[in-house]
């Protein structure tokens, strides 16, 4: 038997498939149908049984701790309870756990379980409409959510972003990756984007919290324009900003290029409806266009971590000079 390492892209599926159909086992519910999803950040199958639907999560290994993954889900349950938000509930095992784990061959995931939401993901297909939606809902995750008290999250503050033990991993893994130029290049983006962040929040109070920190378009469900959000596993705490500049960056990339105006409009469309019911100073308005640049260098990161998914490292291989170009414009060097 090749080693999961070894595997395709499809063959490490099938091998996902097997840990999927073990874990089932550890919950109350008899299933009819499981239907992959996507194997990304983690391995997601769709659940369904006679009496509903569920979303299964096989979380990537070494990525989130126990504790982390169940902080993600209380702060799940607690939106849930307490703010009365309509979103996923967590579903937990016959020994009444958030979490089992399961070993399946040569794989051990952690592995959680969610009920489902219907809807549509309209990805890149969104309006302007959509984006107010998504301002809207910013917003309020950021007053019901961003007190929740964090103890194994603190991924997205500037240490969580740009420091050595930073969740996507420090910037000097990238050197064997590039030209002496362009590493070089690298390392003054990474030392004027921590310059500008310490500036920020030594100027600033109440500018960080619990945020979503992926609520991109295809982590959030319609019905009409009214949007739920999904896949909180980037969940954490972190800078408020930087939460708006992950949505503006995937508004964004729906061009190859975008224009100044459309850059102006998605901007501007969604930030004016965040305003709407939450204040913020014209340094946090600033600190945004900082963040989305912040975000596209640590996607660099993050890529380069994905050796373990063949999809992910090879879109790595073949776009990241692109990348850096785009940031490199971005900062204007």
């Amino acid at each position: 038997m090749k080693r999961y390492e070894d595997l395709t892209y499809t063959g490490q599926v099938r091998r996902l498939r097997g840990v999927a159909k073990l874990a089932l086992k550890q919950y109350k519910i008899k299933y009819d149908k499981l239907i992959f999803i996507h194997h990304g950040e983690n391995a997601t199958f769709r659940v369904v049984t006679s009496k509903g639907k569920y979303l299964l999560r096989l979380h990537r290994p070494r990525y989130h701790s126990n504790q982390a993954i169940t902080e993600e889900l209380r702060w799940i349950e607690h939106l849930r309870q307490n703010k009365g938000y309509q979103i996923q509930e967590p579903q937990r095992t016959k020994k009444n756990e958030l979490i089992t784990e399961v070993m399946f061959g040569d794989i051990e995931r952690r592995v959680s379980l969610m009920s489902w939401i219907d809807g549509r993901i309209v990805g890149h297909k969104y309006d302007n409409d959509h984006l107010k939606a998504m301002g809207s809902l910013l917003s309020s995750l950021h007053k019901d959510g961003g007190a929740f008290k964090c103890r194994h999250r603190k991924y997205w503050d500037r240490e969580g972003l740009l420091g050595k033990k930073s969740l996507f991993g420090y910037y000097d893994q990238l050197k064997p990756e590039y030209s002496q130029k362009n590493f070089e290049i690298l390392t003054e983006i990474h030392k004027q984007l921590n310059a500008k962040i310490r500036k920020y929040e030594h100027k600033k109070r109440n500018v960080k919290g619990f945020i979503h920190a992926d609520l991109h378009f295809y982590n959030v469900v319609w019905s009409k324009y009214q949007v739920t959000p999904i896949d909180f596993d980037d969940c954490g705490y972190g800078f408020y900003m930087f939460d708006l500049a992950t949505t503006l960056s995937s508004a964004l990339n729906r061009y190859d290029k975008p224009t100044a105006k459309q850059k102006k409009l998605i901007f501007e469309t969604l930030v004016n409806e965040y305003l709407k019911t939450k204040n913020l100073s014209e340094d946090d308005i600033e600190m945004i266009k900082v963040f989305i640049i912040v975000r596209d260098f640590e996607m660099l990161n993050w890529l380069y971590n994905r050796k373990d998914n063949p999809n992910l490292y090879n879109f790595f291989k073949k776009n990241k000079n692109k990348k850096l170009k785009k940031i490199k414009t971005a900062m204007s060097l």
